[in-house]
């Protein structure tokens, strides 16, 4: 996916300098729109993650969690 982002967004354009024979990549700016993208990637895979459901270890866990906090809340003799 990343080398079709460099692909759109930087083209097969390149500009050549006069010293030195080697080439500059003024305006190229495919490296921050990878980023962008695995950004927003990774907000769609927190967002999914979010919506599994707990396993049954899990929600025991929360029930117990939940008792020991109204325990913890009665006030003691």
């Amino acid at each position: 996916m990343n080398s079709i982002i460099f692909k759109i967004v930087d083209g097969p354009v390149t500009i050549s300098s006069g010293v030195g024979g080697g080439e500059t990549y003024y305006g190229k700016t495919g490296v921050g729109w990878v980023l962008r993208f695995g950004g927003l990637c990774a907000f769609i895979g927190a967002f999914v993650a979010r919506m599994v459901p707990p396993t049954p270890t899990e929600r025991d866990m929360r029930r117990r969690l939940g008792e020991m906090q109204l325990l913890g809340e009665e006030p003691s003799p």
